[in-house]
């Protein structure tokens, strides 16, 4: 028993040095990623730090975003909000979990000041994987939902 934990102790942290390692090569996202245990769809307490950060970020952008033409003269006001899942589970299954992720991912936003109106929320399931390997450090990248500012 101790071992299992001790295994999976590390292998959180592999993965958060890898993540960490990933968001220090380009600074230039705004709107960070948050990942999700097995089969739930809470918000882990882990990932509210990023939340917050994504909230203030929002929050800033409603105000940068409607005086300043960004990319073309496109607007980006909006969020897009991507439910994600691993491979295991049914593909209806893993669609009705990647959209209670991105609807989770949206209430904590809109309880915390963003307007729901700049806020949608679509699924991919375990559609668009980032990882492709059978192992849990894997699965851990694919339990996600991804931010997308739009139109």
């Amino acid at each position: 028993m101790k071992t299992k934990n001790l295994l999976g102790i590390v292998l959180i942290l592999a993965v958060a040095f890898s993540l960490a390692s990933c968001a220090n090569q380009n600074k230039k996202l705004a709107l960070r990623t948050i990942h999700f245990d097995f089969d739930k769809s809470f918000i882990r307490s882990d990932m509210i730090p990023i939340m917050d950060t994504n909230v203030r970020y929002l929050q800033r952008s409603k105000r940068h975003f409607a005086t300043k033409a960004i990319r073309g003269g496109h607007l980006k006001n909006s969020v897009t909000i991507e439910g994600h899942c691993d491979e295991r589970g049914t593909t209806e299954y893993n669609y009705a979990l990647g959209a209670r992720r991105s609807e989770s991912s949206k209430s904590y936003l809109v309880t915390h000041g963003v307007d729901p109106a700049r806020v949608k929320t679509v699924s991919f399931g375990e559609d668009r994987p980032v990882c492709t390997k059978h192992d849990e450090s894997c699965w851990y990248t694919n339990r996600r939902t991804d931010f997308r500012l739009g139109d």
